[in-house]
């Protein structure tokens, strides 16, 4: 299946993949694949009309890490440009306080019991992303988890902790986020219908 007429049904298996919502894909009459990331977090791929798709899947896994560590290393902004409107200077600060003194051992167990190690854990309030793991190990997690019941807390931040292992999302990154939690792929359908309420009190939207 080529790109031309299709990048309706391809562009959301590239944001699953990229966890990322803020993605543009242009069908270009070049023959260059290329990926720009904007300041403010926007990712646009530029590929030609005739590749393949599964092929374009390929070179996005493969150039996933650089735009994470690019977007973890440049893209510093807290918010996304966007400004909570549901919740108070003080609410968020008491977030931001749970969520680190509750997560980071989470965090750290799940990495212990893949066998892998963290590099380090940031805590951040973002307006579609609950978190994200780079290839130098580095894990950012949303506070607005913590609004989260305390299962769904534990899957994302198996997902991320998973990615340490398995950077794709391919059998062998789902069947390790399974072994740890059977009921993992269920979790997921609740936390993205949880989270569309979260993320729309949070920021007016």
């Amino acid at each position: 299946m080529l790109l031309k007429g299709n990048k309706n049904l391809i562009l959301p298996l590239i944001k699953k993949e990229l966890e990322h919502d803020n993605v543009s894909l242009v069908v270009s009459s070049s023959s260059k694949y290329r990926v720009l990331v904007g300041r403010e977090g926007q990712i646009r791929i530029v590929a030609p009309s005739n590749i393949d798709c599964d092929r374009l899947m390929e070179l996005v896994k493969k150039s996933k890490s650089s735009i994470l560590d690019y977007l973890e290393n440049n893209v510093s902004e807290a918010f996304e440009g966007t400004d909570p409107v549901g919740l108070s200077r003080e609410e968020i600060m008491d977030l931001a306080g749970k969520a680190e003194e509750y997560l980071t051992p989470l965090v750290k167990m799940y990495a212990d019991r893949i066998g892998c190690k963290v590099n380090s854990i940031c805590y951040k309030m973002q307006k579609t992303r609950w978190g994200s793991c780079s290839s130098r190990r580095n894990i950012n997690l949303n506070i607005l988890i913590m609004l989260l019941p305390e299962e769904l807390r534990h899957t994302i931040v198996i997902h991320e902790v998973c990615h340490l292992r398995h950077m794709d999302h391919q059998h062998d990154f789902y069947n390790l986020c399974s072994s740890i939690q059977p009921n993992f792929k269920e979790n997921q359908l609740r936390v993205q219908k949880l989270g569309d309420d979260i993320f729309r009190k949070a920021f007016g939207f």
